[in-house]
């Protein structure tokens, strides 16, 4: 799930309540290094590049995308302005990334990047509220959520209009909606076969568990629920690289401590991966399925009960939980990351 503006929205609607060149590879890392074993875990003939993430600045209520190699070093700038950027999302090929920049209230567009962070070029304008974009496996179309099929509101005091799925082209061309059913949708993630997108929705909100998530054909059609209605709150789905596993958040219920589990794709299986006193987020795969990222404040001295407080760092593991290494020692929230893939 976003944060900053996207958050604003989220809480406000009540359903978080309580050139083309890739990257240097010096950053991969192998199984053999982090002693892990790809038997089983998802594992593919993909290389690991850099994990990109968030850097918010909360008394500006501005943040930047930086990222760094699997092992901590090597950090970059990729996106730096005056404005909110956030929830960068890498191609197939790891040549380019998607992100999106908030400009205001309801206001943000989806932008793409060379992988370096050159290039800038505009997918879609920040007229309405644009969040949240996942390219499809063959890097054809990116999938994202928007407000745009209702009216805007006209200042922060009217209610968020509902958040639906859509998909477009790279080009800008072939605007599809995905649901049409005015409940809240968001964070959309493509299957690796590109045939279903797994979401996280309010759409079976209960007061303990106001998220759930769901996965929907990526044409169009029956949603269908993967985690319990009125159980744990689950969301931030996450698919392995070879389409069988999913990472995602679980929380006893709205505005506790969240944790990372993983089940099978079809929702099957659930079981949890990473449990403890600490705030878990954001789980993302590597590309060689050999290891996990994730963001959490499990460092700090003192507990904080803030979502995405500013103790949050960047860590990686194993994929059974083990090994678990912290990357980043910022003092700043450090979150949303994704992983890019070399080939």
């Amino acid at each position: 799930m976003g944060k900053k503006g996207a958050a604003a929205v989220v809480l406000a609607a009540g359903a978080l309540a309580a050139s083309g060149a890739i990257i240097a590879s010096a950053g991969e890392t192998t199984s053999a290094r982090d002693g892990a074993s790809s038997a089983g875990n998802g594992a593919s003939s993909a290389r690991n590049g850099r994990i990109s993430f968030d850097s918010f600045f909360s008394r500006a209520e501005q943040g930047d995308i930086h990222a760094v190699a699997p092992d901590g070093s090597g950090r970059i700038a990729l996106v730096r302005s005056r404005a909110d950027e956030t929830e960068s999302a890498w191609s197939p090929d790891g040549t380019r990334f998607a992100f999106a920049r908030i400009v205001g209230y309801g206001k943000s567009g989806i932008f793409i990047r060379n992988a370096d962070g050159t290039g800038e070029r505009v997918l879609l304008g920040t007229g309405r509220f644009h969040l949240g974009p996942s390219w499809s496996p063959d890097g054809s179309r990116i999938a994202f959520y928007s407000d745009r099929a209702f009216p805007a509101p006209k200042s922060q005091d009217d209610p968020p209009p509902p958040h639906e799925l859509f998909t477009i082209d790279v080009d800008g061309t072939d605007l599809r909606r995905i649901t049409d059913d005015r409940n809240n949708d968001y964070d959309p993630v493509w299957s690796r076969d590109g045939n279903t997108l797994y979401f996280t929705s309010d759409r079976d909100a209960t007061e303990r568990s106001p998220l759930n998530s769901y996965s929907v054909p990526a044409a169009g059609g029956p949603v269908r629920r993967l985690t319990p209605r009125g159980g744990r709150m689950e969301w931030n789905p996450q698919v392995s690289p070879d389409g069988r596993t999913l990472a995602i958040e679980s929380a006893a219920g709205a505005g506790k401590q969240s944790d990372l589990y993983r089940m099978n794709a079809d929702g099957t299986g659930m079981r949890p991966l990473l449990r403890g006193p600490a705030f878990e987020t954001h789980p993302i795969w590597s590309p060689d399925g050999t290891q996990i990222g994730f963001t959490s404040d499990r460092h700090a001295r003192k507990r904080s009960r803030e979502r995405l407080n500013a103790r949050f760092e960047l860590y990686v593991m194993n994929v059974d939980g083990t090994g678990i290494r912290r990357l980043t020692r910022d003092r700043l929230p450090t979150v949303l990351p994704d992983w890019q893939p070399l080939p």
